[in-house]
């Protein structure tokens, strides 16, 4: 026996389960969208590749530099357009040694910064401050 305008849960659970299923669909078809417009928009830029030559720019800039010392006339004749032998120029490189190694040398979708920023330390707290009193 079923009241007028009441319907029995075996007349809801379909169109339920339909709802459901039309609601997921859109779902879906908004994702697929939105990942396309997403795709669109960088379709042009090679992002990956300008990323991964601004890190091998960023290894290069932190690795320690040889230092020569060589100085043109010692020891041999100098002018302006003249250059220092190269037996002179090894004799006189003085080979950097091997820094550490890089705390994003794993992970290769980040360039973490190692260099100190001088007006950033001004504003921290040293190790010599004590907050025990």
């Amino acid at each position: 026996m079923s009241q007028p305008g009441i319907r029995s849960c075996h007349e809801a659970l379909p169109r339920q389960v339909a709802v459901l299923a039309l609601v997921s669909s859109q779902e879906d078809e908004m994702e697929r969208e939105q990942k396309q417009m997403i795709k669109e928009a960088f379709a042009g830029d090679d992002v990956i590749k300008e990323f991964l030559k601004e890190k091998r720019e960023a290894i290069q800039a932190s690795k320690p530099k040889d230092m020569d010392l060589t100085l043109p006339g010692w020891g041999e004749w100098g002018g302006m357009d003249l250059k220092p032998s190269a037996k002179k120029r090894r004799r006189f490189l003085i080979k950097a040694p091997e820094g550490p190694p890089r705390k994003d040398k794993n992970l290769p979708n980040v360039i973490i910064s190692e260099k100190g920023n001088i007006q950033a330390e001004a504003h921290q707290v040293g190790s010599e401050h004590s907050l025990l009193v």
